[in-house]
């Protein structure tokens, strides 16, 4: 996947090689450098020609690597749909294969729990890499005893914490998501979302051309929505996006 382009390979790739597996590399196509230059060093180590190999490309390059009669088993990380279609052509086939998927991960916060350490969390977790990983805290639960004070206290506190984030691609920083199409992704959840009668609290919508340096990339801010509804599309899908 795009983002994490060296780690996740390395997932699998050190396991398959000390097994004495060849393996052919099918990169995320947003993103070929990362191993184009693995590769490369990899050579410069001494692994033989043929052991490592590696193919760019979009989905024909994926169906025919599944195709192949010389692949016998394949891992791929990605979105649950294609997920599931890489699943399903490789079972068609009988061949083994691990395909991970996306996530919605949620977060429960207690009446009694410490607001500065919980904001903290939330907002680190939830905004992090753009919200662009698989483990990024997507929806918030929050318990309610007595007036509720508690939660609007940590409320508050993250909207605080989130509201001082800075954008931009420097250490503590929030960078633009991937590409348009993951920006327009993103918008289209805060928008059916606000259509819906949910309570946009933080729209990130405002960084996207506000400033002159936002040129050049795809840029959406911390946004926080209050949902009436736990049906909402943004609570029930992974959305990918702070």
């Amino acid at each position: 996947p795009f983002n994490f382009p060296f780690m996740v390979p390395m997932w699998t790739m050190p396991i398959a090689l000390v097994m004495g597996n060849t393996i052919v590399l099918k990169p995320s196509e947003k993103v070929p450098l990362t191993m184009y230059r693995t590769a490369e060093l990899l050579k410069e180590a001494g692994v033989p020609d043929g052991v490592v190999n590696l193919v760019q490309g979009g989905r024909e390059a994926v169906e025919s690597l599944i195709d192949h009669p010389d692949v016998r088993a394949v891992t791929f990380v990605g979105s649950s749909p294609i997920a599931k279609l890489v699943s399903d052509r490789c079972h068609s086939l009988h061949k083994r294969c691990t395909a991970l998927g996306g996530a919605k991960n949620h977060l429960v916060a207690l009446e009694d729990c410490d607001i500065p350490d919980t904001a903290r969390d939330v907002v680190v977790s939830a905004f992090g890499c753009a919200g662009q990983r698989c483990m990024a805290a997507s929806v918030l639960l929050t318990t309610k005893k007595g007036d509720g004070g508690s939660q609007q206290e940590l409320l508050g506190a993250i909207m605080a914490k989130a509201k001082s984030i800075e954008r931009g691609t420097g250490p503590g920083q929030l960078g633009p998501v991937i590409d348009e199409h993951s920006f327009n992704k993103i918008t289209k959840y805060i928008e059916e979302a606000e259509k819906s009668g949910a309570k946009i609290l933080m729209d990130g919508r405002s960084w996207n051309n506000s400033e002159p340096e936002s040129s050049g990339g795809n840029w959406i801010g911390p946004t926080i929505i209050q949902h009436s509804s736990a049906s909402d599309a943004a609570m029930t899908e992974e959305i990918f996006g702070p």
